[in-house]
């Protein structure tokens, strides 16, 4: 009988923990105004997409909320994201983590990026850091512009999980000796599922989460 090994992985999460201190979305909103390709009406679409899906619950209302970008041209952001990386997200890009990343894939293991942050931005980070694969946003696209809205599951909280087995469903994974890193306390369910779940710059909640239960923890300014 033929057995077939188990994938080992690493996975990382990307807001503020591959990157330092900030969103990849956060800089993508203040590079687009600062560009002058982001209009206050569709700050406005944004704001009042927001109260219009508060009954939906707070993810529908903000999180799922990308509404600044509709009418935006993929081929606008498509000309833009190389410049884009290169001024706001690589100088922001944690060492350490990239560190413990090409380690882990030394050693063996695929490395996944999952996160709630755009799929274009997520593509471009997977091409440029050497990961091996990314899950993000998808967001939809008519007539070649952004619509602000997203096609499928959102990458937060328990449905980082869910996308995450959803990447791997044909894959058997040796989660006992895989790795995540994050830094939220909505990461806890994602990092639960790992044998070397790491707390990298975690926010105070994960901290104490993770001392309690004897999780690593990496910080860049120690």
């Amino acid at each position: 009988m033929i057995y077939s090994a188990k994938k080992r992985i690493a996975v990382f999460d990307v807001d503020r923990t591959l990157i330092r201190g900030t969103s990849a979305e956060i800089q993508l909103i203040r590079f687009l105004r600062e560009s002058g390709l982001l209009p206050f009406s569709n700050y406005m679409s944004m704001f009042f997409g927001g109260i219009k899906r508060l009954p939906y619950g707070f993810n529908e209302a903000f999180l799922r909320n990308k509404l600044y970008l509709n009418g935006i041209s993929t081929e606008t952001i498509s000309s833009l994201i190389p410049h884009f990386f290169e001024e706001r997200i690589r100088p922001r890009i944690s060492k350490k983590a990239t560190d413990m990343m090409h380690e882990l894939k030394k050693d063996g293991h695929e490395i996944l990026l999952i996160s709630g942050t755009l799929d274009f931005i997520l593509e471009f980070l997977v091409k440029n850091i050497g990961a091996d694969g990314g899950v993000g946003s998808r967001m939809e696209v008519v007539d070649g512009k952004y619509t602000g809205r997203i096609i499928g599951p959102f990458p937060y909280y328990h449905d980082k999980v869910s996308t995450l087995q959803d990447y791997y469903r044909d894959v058997k994974i040796d989660y006992r000796n895989s790795f995540a890193f994050a830094d939220s306390w909505a990461d806890v369910p994602l990092l639960s599922k790992f044998g070397n779940p790491v707390a990298m710059n975690p926010g105070k909640i994960l901290e104490i989460i993770a001392r309690t239960r004897g999780w690593k923890i990496i910080k860049d300014n120690d």
